[in-house]
């Protein structure tokens, strides 16, 4: 069972997992680095949750951290905290989380020991991650806005300039009822986490009537089509990253609901095909990933490759013509048999972990925003037929390549303009 209900003002997204004696749970703000006024002020605050509370004491919060297997994250849109622990230790995890949430002191003591973990970790995560840097290069040029250029920690410099009255108006400006959501999967009965929201979280919040929520997901993509190159001379072959983008999503909410089935269905099933008809038959490919960006209005579709230099062009016109083959012959029947199955087991749960769930669970309610609201969720599995999803990926699938990200050390020869790229992917005009 699956639904989504509010309890005094605050968002629950709840599953009841009955193959599960454990509750994992996440908890937080809808609000991350997205809305930053200095770079790294919400992930900043994600650091200060694990400070020090006027009940808890930093070496308490750590240990309890290693018990209850505590973590915390921040991404563009939230800053959240998390727990999975057995269903018997479920109040203690919501008592402990909510304090160091809510309560966690901020001093300078405190602010400059974190600022100094939270430099190492920016310089960690540009120096020895390649797709970071891809990613971040082509989020900027996507949103057209250099926030986006930067990774949620900050800049060195955006991170000197925090203070802690930075960070208590941050707390002030978010932290409010109808900004915070609870996603839970757990054995324990909606009444029962219903009656631990009241108790731990709804009483440390105010109610902001007046609150207008700030999210990349409501942001309308414009971006004209790009070519990104990134030359980095320590690398010895070249990233791609190659998107594409869907027709602008019905706002009917029953529309919508159908539209978003069929465009997760259609991205998906097109990674797997490129994966086996691509990365599995051509030994100069080493390894492809999917990403996404999806919002109330657009879904972009991308796919990462890694390649030898010689062989950027060679790989663009594989993914080029696998794709042309597809929008004529459609998914096989096999394709889609096997996906469906795959994606029941993920639906009844029977996955390892099940945080899978309610991740979808919140682009769902998020994507679907009121529509939702109240409503039960048990009915969201995909429901339609082969011929449909491939009508759609036909008719929403724009074949010219939108937007490419290359990381490379290549030479200027090897490296195709972007006129070549969309010649590459154009496809006959009806």
């Amino acid at each position: 069972m699956r639904k989504i209900v509010y309890c005094d003002g605050v968002k629950i997204l709840y599953n009841k997992n009955k193959l599960n004696k454990g509750t994992y749970c996440e908890f937080g703000i809808n609000t991350g680095s997205y809305c930053d006024d200095i770079w790294g002020q919400a992930h900043y605050m994600e650091h200060l949750f694990f400070s020090e509370t006027p009940t808890l004491s930093h070496e308490t919060i750590q240990r309890y951290s290693e018990i209850h297997h505590l973590n915390a994250f921040t991404s563009f849109n939230n800053v959240r905290i998390s727990f999975d622990q057995s269903s018997s230790q479920i109040e203690e995890c919501f008592k402990i989380c909510s304090d160091m949430m809510f309560n966690s002191i901020i001093n300078e003591k405190f602010l400059e020991k974190e600022r100094n973990i939270i430099h190492n970790e920016i310089s960690q995560r540009l120096s020895r991650n390649k797709k970071t840097i891809l990613e971040l290069s082509f989020s900027e040029k996507l949103y057209q806005s250099p926030q986006f250029g930067t990774i949620a920690c900050g800049t060195h410099e955006s991170l000197d300039k925090i203070t802690v009255k930075d960070l208590q108006e941050f707390r002030e400006k978010w932290f409010c009822k109808e900004n915070f959501s609870v996603l839970i999967s757990t054995n324990k009965s909606l009444r029962a986490v219903k009656k631990l929201v009241k108790k731990y979280i709804t009483k440390n919040l105010k109610s902001n009537k007046n609150f207008e929520e700030k999210t990349t997901r409501n942001i309308v993509l414009k971006a004209p089509n790009f070519l990104d190159v990134i030359k980095k001379e320590t690398e010895t072959n070249s990233s791609l990253k190659i998107c594409f983008v869907n027709q602008e999503k019905p706002q009917n909410p029953t529309e919508k609901l159908k539209f978003n089935q069929l465009q997760n269905y259609a991205s998906t099933m097109l990674f797997r095909h490129l994966f086996r008809n691509v990365r599995e038959k051509k030994s100069y490919i080493y390894s492809i990933s999917k990403t996404s960006v999806n919002t109330k209005f657009q879904k972009i579709f991308g796919v990462s490759f890694d390649v030898e230099n010689k062989d950027i062009i060679a790989c663009i016109k594989e993914i080029a013509n696998t794709i042309k083959d597809l929008l004529e012959t459609g998914f096989s029947q096999k394709e889609f048999d096997d996906y469906v199955k795959e994606e029941k087991l993920i639906e009844d749960l029977t996955v390892p972990h099940p945080g899978k769930a309610l991740e979808t669970m919140d682009d769902q309610a998020t994507v679907y925003g009121f529509f939702w609201k109240q409503k039960q969720v048990d009915k969201l599995f995909f429901s339609h037929t082969l011929e449909e999803l491939n009508n759609f990926f036909r008719k929403n699938f724009v074949s010219n390549c939108m937007y490419v990200s290359i990381l490379t050390n290549a030479d200027k020869k090897e490296i195709p303009t972007l006129k070549q790229i969309e010649k590459i992917f154009e496809t006959k005009k009806d």
